[in-house]
C-alpha cells in the first residue's frame, strides 16, 4: 500500500503502526563507496528527521544525483518520487506533491511500465493528494483506476483489491456516500484475508467501516464492530500501542453514540493519555479524543467540563491554522455551541456557530453532515431569540445538504423539525405539520419495529425524544391534539418505558411455561447489559477480568440466541407488545379518575410546553421560559435539598415558584384547580425533583428562612403526585392489594459501628459512595431496621421475612424466594451510578468476609433486574435510588428499572440522600396509610405529616419531608 495514504489516512494504517513520539533514529550515513542505489533505498526506509526542511533537501538531492544518471533507474526515481511526495504532503504542499506525483505517473508509463506496483502506488497517493485538496470525485476515479489494474493482475479476489476497497470505503465517507462506504468496506475487509503482514492494516481499515456505520445512525451496528477491534488489538498489540489507543477512542465514540456516557468516559479518558503520551497534547487525535471524552461528561450532565474540554479542543486546530482541515475545527465549534446554548447562552452559541460557517466557506463534498449542523443551529438561534423568520433561509440551506443521511439520522430529524418549528411560529403551522408528518411517522417506524434490537430502541428513543417534541409543538400549533398527545407519548418513550412494556408482554402469554421463557429471555437480556458494562469498566485494568468476562459473554449469548428463537416461536407476539405502544387522547381521558390531571411537560427550543389530561379534555399552554432555564431552576432545587448545603441561607423560594410557573402557566392553572391528584409523565429535568416541592404562589420575599417553610403554599398541601412510564392504564390509584399482604424487608447491613463515623447530634444520612474499597467503611444506619419492623407491624404481615444485619447479605437475597410477598423493602446506602467503580447504581449489603462474583456486598442493578418478584411494592429506602444507570440526570432508570423488570407493580424511591431518622418515619407512615386510600394519597399525607411536626428538627425543610417519589408501571 502507499506510503502517503499511510501517513494522511488519518485513523487507519498510519495511526495503527506509527512510533511513539520519543522514539529516535539516527539518520542514514553514506558510507564510502555506498552505491546510489543503496542510499535510495537507506533515504526511503528512513522517514525520521523532525525537520521537514531537511527531508526536503535530503531526498531531493537524491532525486536529482538519480536524474543525473546516464540511464536512471525508473524504480529507485520512482521511489524517491512517492518519498518526496510524502514530504511534501507533510508540510501541505499538495500542489507541489501532485506535480511529482504526475511527473512520476508520466515517466513510468513512458517507459512501459503503466500497470507497474510503483504506477499504482503513485495513483493511490495522488487519489489522496486531491482528496485532501477537496476533488474526491476525482480521488474516487483514481482509486478505480488502481482496482482495475489489480484486478487484471492479481485477481478480483485478491488482497490488494480488498485494500484498495476500503481506500474508496475511506474516500466515499468524505463524499457523504455512506451507504457506498458501507458496502465497499465489508466487501473490502472479507478479501483482506488478515494474516501477520497485513492484519495491522485489516484491523486498522475496520475504522472505515466504523466512521460509515455512526455517520448513518447505525449506532448498534458500529458499537459492536469497535468493541471486535478492540478485542483484536488486546489480542495482538501490547497495550500502550498507539494503535489500542485508537481502537478504545472508537469504542468510546461508539458507546457515546449508544448513550452508555459513563463507560464512554473510562475509556475515553484511557485513549486521551495515550495520544498524549505518543503524539503529544498538539495533535489532531488528541483534540479528537479530547472531543469523545466530553460527549461522555455532557451526556452525564457536566456541561461546564464538558465544554471546556471542545474549547480545549478546539485550541488545537486554531494553533495549527491554514494547516488544519476546515471541518474539525467548524465541528467542534458546533459542538461548543450546543453546549453553550443548553446552559442558555445563546450569544456565545450564536459566535461559535458564525465561526463555524466562516471555516466552511468554501465546502467539500462530504462536509454536508457539519454544513447542516451548523446551519442548523444559525437557525436555532433566531428561533429562541423570538425571530422565526430569519431562520427559515438558514434551515432550507440546511436541508438542502443532507447528502445521503436517511430521515431517520438524528442530524437530518433535527432538520426537518427544526423547519417545521419555524414555520408554525410563523403562522404557517399547518404546512409545518404536513412537512414533518413523514418524518415523526419514520421515528416511530424505527421505534415499534420489530427488527429493531431492544437495546438499539432503548438508544435511539432519547435521541429522538427532542424531535417528537417539536412535533408535537407543531401539531398543537396546527390544532392536531391527536397527533400532538401520540409525539409526547413518543417523546416520553424511555428505558423504563421498554422495561415495563416488555414486562407486559410477558405477562400477556396464555402459557405460564411461554411466559417463564420471557422472563428468561428478559433476564439474559439484563444481565448481558451488565456484563457489557463491567467489561467497558474492566479494560485496561484487570486482562484477566475482560477474559473472564467475555467468556461469560459468549455462553450468554449462545443461550440468548436459543432463547430468543423459542420465544419467537412459541410466542410470536411477543416483539410486538413489548415494544411501548401509545394510547389515544380518547382512551387517556375516559382511564382518569374525576380527580385525576395528567402532566406531561415538554421541553420545545423556545420555551417550555405543558399539556394537561384530564376527563374533561386536553389543554396546554407553552411558557416563554426557555428549557435553558428549566434546567438552571432545577439545579438550583437539587442543590437546595442535597446535604452538606449549608441551609442557613434558606430556600430558594423564588425558583421553586419560577419552575411551577414554567410548568403550569396561568392558562392551566384551573384545570389543576378541583383535582386532588397529579400524574407526571415525562417532565425531562423537572422529573428529578418530586413535584411536591413546587410553591403554587409567588412567595413573599426570594429566599424562605427555615420559620417560614411550614406555612409555605407547597404544591403537595393540594395535590398528591405519582410518576409513570407509560399511560397504557389508570395510575396513581392503586393501594396496597390484601389486607394482610405478605412482607419482605432487607437492610441495615453490618458495616462500620455508627457511632465511628458521626458526630454526636448529627443525624445519618443513608449516602451513596463512590469508592467500592469504601464499602466497610460506610456507617451502620440503626434505623433501618427498626424501619424494616414498623413496616413488618405495620402491614399486620402474616408472612414476613427480615434479612438484617448479617442476614442483609447479597447470597441470601438471591437465594430467598421473594416471589411470595407483595411488598418489599430495602433500607441501606445506595450507589450512585456512573460515579461508582462499578459503574451502575446498586444497594450496599452486608460485605462477605472474601468477594465472589455471587457476593460482593452490593446488589447492583442488573443483578436486581434478574430477581423474582411478584410484588405491589417495593420501597427502596436508600440514596438516590431514582437515578439514572449512566449517573446523567435521574430518569428513572437504574434500580427503579431493574425493580420493575424483576416483577414489581409500584416503586417508592428516594431522589437524594434521606436522613435515616425520617426516612423510617415516611415509609412507615405511606405503607400504613397505603392500605386504605391510594399509594399516591398515602406518600403525600406522610409527607404533609412530617412537614408539619414541630418535633421534628427541620422538618418543614423540603430535604427532609420531600424526598420520596412514587413511580407506577
Amino acid at each position: 500500500m502507499s506510503v502517503l495514504m499511510n501517513r494522511v489516512f488519518a485513523l487507519a494504517l498510519a495511526t495503527m503502526v506509527a512510533t511513539p513520539a520519543t522514539a529516535t533514529t539516527p539518520a542514514p550515513a553514506a558510507a564510502a563507496g555506498t552505491s546510489l542505489h543503496d542510499r535510495v533505498i537507506a533515504r526511503v526506509n528512513y522517514i525520521g528527521e523532525a525537520d521537514l526542511a531537511e527531508q526536503l533537501k535530503a531526498v531531493r538531492a537524491l532525486l536529482a544525483e538519480e536524474e543525473a544518471q546516464a540511464r536512471p533507474d525508473a524504480d529507485d526515481r520512482a521511489q524517491l518520487q512517492v518519498l518526496l511526495t510524502v514530504v511534501l504532503s507533510d508540510m501541505d504542499d499538495n500542489q507541489g506533491a501532485l506535480a511529482v506525483l504526475d511527473q512520476g505517473i508520466a515517466q513510468l508509463q513512458a517507459a512501459g511500465l503503466g500497470d507497474s506496483p510503483r504506477v499504482v502506488e503513485m495513483l493511490m497517493n495522488k487519489a489522496t493528494v486531491v482528496g485532501d485538496m477537496g476533488r474526491r470525485d476525482e480521488a474516487d476515479v483514481l482509486l478505480h483506476q488502481v482496482l482495475d489494474i489489480q484486478s487484471k493482475r492479481f485477481g478480483p479476489d485478491s488482497v490488494d483489491v480488498g485494500t484498495t476497497m476500503c481506500l474508496i470505503a475511506f474516500n466515499a465517507n468524505r463524499q457523504g456516500r455512506l451507504a457506498y462506504a458501507i458496502e465497499q468496506a465489508r466487501r473490502g475487509l472479507v478479501l483482506m484475508k488478515p494474516d501477520d503482514k497485513n492484519r495491522m492494516a485489516w484491523m486498522s481499515y475496520h475504522t472505515v467501516l466504523f466512521d460509515a456505520l455512526s455517520q448513518s445512525g447505525r449506532v448498534e451496528e458500529a458499537l459492536v464492530l469497535a468493541r471486535e477491534v478492540q478485542a483484536l488489538t488486546e489480542q495482538y498489540l501490547q497495550p500502550d500501542h498507539i494503535g489500542a489507543a485508537v481502537a478504545l477512542a472508537n469504542l468510546s465514540a461508539a458507546l457515546n453514540d449508544a448513550g452508555r456516557f459513563a463507560e464512554g468516559e473510562q475509556i475515553a479518558r484511557r485513549a486521551v493519555d495515550q495520544e498524549a503520551r505518543f503524539r503529544g497534547k498538539a495533535s489532531t487525535r488528541f483534540a479528537t479524543d479530547l472531543r469523545n471524552l466530553a460527549k461522555s461528561l455532557s451526556g452525564q450532565g457536566h456541561l461546564a467540563e464538558a465544554e471546556a474540554l471542545v474549547m480545549a479542543s478546539e485550541q488545537v486546530f486554531a494553533d495549527l491554522g491554514a494547516a488544519a482541515p476546515p471541518k474539525l475545527p467548524a465541528t467542534l465549534l458546533v459542538d461548543a455551541a450546543v453546549l453553550a446554548r443548553l446552559r442558555g447562552d445563546n450569544a456565545t452559541a450564536d459566535a461559535r456557530v458564525a465561526q463555524a460557517l466562516a471555516f466552511l466557506a468554501h465546502p467539500r463534498k462530504g462536509d454536508e453532515f457539519i454544513l447542516a449542523r451548523a446551519w442548523g443551529q444559525r437557525a436555532l438561534g433566531s428561533l429562541i431569540a423570538g425571530h422565526p423568520a430569519e431562520g427559515l433561509p438558514a434551515i432550507q440551506t440546511a436541508l438542502t445538504g443532507m447528502g445521503e443521511l436517511p430521515l431517520v439520522h438524528p442530524v437530518h430529524l433535527d432538520v426537518v423539525m427544526l423547519q417545521g418549528l419555524l414555520l408554525a411560529r410563523t403562522g404557517q403551522a399547518a404546512q409545518g405539520l404536513a412537512q414533518t408528518l413523514p418524518a415523526a411517522r419514520a421515528m416511530e417506524t424505527v421505534l415499534t419495529a420489530n427488527t429493531t434490537a431492544r437495546s438499539e430502541l432503548i438508544n435511539l428513543a432519547p435521541a429522538y425524544a427532542h424531535n417528537f417534541e417539536r412535533f408535537a409543538a407543531i401539531a398543537l400549533a396546527a390544532g392536531d391534539t391527536e397527533a400532538a398527545f401520540r409525539a409526547a407519548q413518543f417523546a416520553n418513550m424511555s428505558a423504563l418505558a421498554v422495561t415495563n412494556s416488555a414486562v407486559a408482554a410477558r405477562a400477556a402469554a396464555s402459557d405460564p411455561a411461554v411466559a417463564a421463557l420471557a422472563r428468561g429471555v428478559q433476564d439474559m437480556i439484563a444481565r448481558r447489559a451488565g456484563l457489557d458494562r463491567e467489561r467497558s469498566f474492566a479494560l485496561g485494568k484487570s486482562p484477566a477480568e475482560v477474559a473472564r468476562i467475555d467468556a461469560l459473554l459468549a455462553t450468554l449469548d449462545r443461550d440468548l440466541a436459543a432463547g430468543t428463537t423459542a420465544l419467537n416461536a412459541q410466542f410470536p407476539n411477543y416483539q410486538t407488545l413489548s415494544r411501548p405502544a401509545p394510547i389515544s387522547l380518547h382512551d387517556a381521558m375516559a382511564a382518569l379518575s374525576a380527580d385525576q390531571a395528567l402532566l406531561i411537560p415538554l421541553a420545545v427550543d423556545d420555551g417550555f410546553l405543558s399539556i394537561i389530561v384530564t376527563r374533561q379534555g386536553l389543554e396546554w399552554q407553552q411558557s416563554r421560559v426557555i428549557p435553558a432555564a428549566v434546567t438552571a431552576l432545577v439545579g438550583t432545587l437539587r442543590a437546595a435539598v442535597e446535604p452538606g448545603r449549608g441551609g442557613a441561607g434558606g430556600f430558594p423560594a423564588d425558583q421553586a415558584w419560577q419552575l411551577y410557573a414554567a410548568l403550569v402557566p396561568p392558562a392551566l392553572r384551573a384545570a389543576l384547580a378541583h383535582k386532588r391528584d397529579l400524574v407526571l409523565f415525562g417532565g425531562g429535568p423537572v422529573a428529578t425533583i418530586p413535584l411536591g416541592m413546587l410553591l403554587t404562589a409567588r412567595p413573599p420575599v426570594p429566599v424562605l428562612k427555615p420559620a417560614a417553610l411550614r406555612n409555605a403554599a407547597w404544591l403537595i398541601r393540594d395535590h398528591s403526585v405519582a410518576v409513570v412510564a407509560t399511560l397504557d392504564h389508570p395510575a396513581g390509584t392503586t393501594r396496597i392489594a390484601a389486607a394482610t399482604p405478605s412482607f419482605a424487608g432487607i437492610g441495615a447491613p453490618t458495616l462500620a459501628p455508627a457511632a465511628a463515623v458521626t458526630n454526636g447530634g448529627v443525624h445519618l444520612l443513608r449516602g451513596g459512595i463512590a469508592d467500592l474499597s469504601a464499602l466497610r467503611q460506610l456507617p451502620s444506619l440503626p434505623g433501618a431496621a427498626a424501619e424494616l419492623r414498623a413496616i413488618s407491624t405495620a402491614l399486620h404481615a402474616e408472612k414476613s421475612l427480615l434479612l438484617l444485619g448479617d442476614d442483609a447479605s447479597e447470597s441470601r437475597v438471591r437465594t430467598a424466594d421473594l416471589s411470595q410477598y407483595r411488598v418489599l423493602a430495602f433500607a441501606t446506602h445506595g450507589l450512585v451510578g456512573g460515579i461508582s467503580a462499578i459503574g451502575e447504581p446498586a444497594l450496599v449489603l452486608t460485605p462477605p468476609a472474601m468477594a465472589t462474583a455471587q457476593d460482593d456486598g452490593i446488589l447492583t442493578a442488573s443483578e436486581a433486574a434478574t430477581l423474582r418478584l411478584d410484588a405491589d411494592w417495593v420501597i427502596l429506602s436508600a440514596c438516590d435510588s431514582a437515578g439514572a444507570t449512566d449517573g446523567a440526570t435521574p430518569t428513572y432508570s437504574g434500580l427503579a428499572r431493574a425493580f420493575f423488570q424483576a416483577g414489581s407493580k409500584s416503586l417508592l424511591v428516594s431522589m437524594w440522600p434521606v436522613r435515616d431518622d425520617i426516612a423510617a418515619r415516611l415509609t412507615v407512615a405511606t405503607v400504613t396509610a397505603g392500605q386504605r386510600m391510594s399509594k399516591a394519597r398515602a406518600l403525600q399525607a406522610a409527607a404533609l405529616a412530617v412537614l408539619r411536626d414541630a418535633r421534628v428538627r427541620n422538618a418543614a425543610d423540603p430535604a427532609n419531608w420531600a424526598p420520596f417519589t412514587l413511580l407506577e408501571r
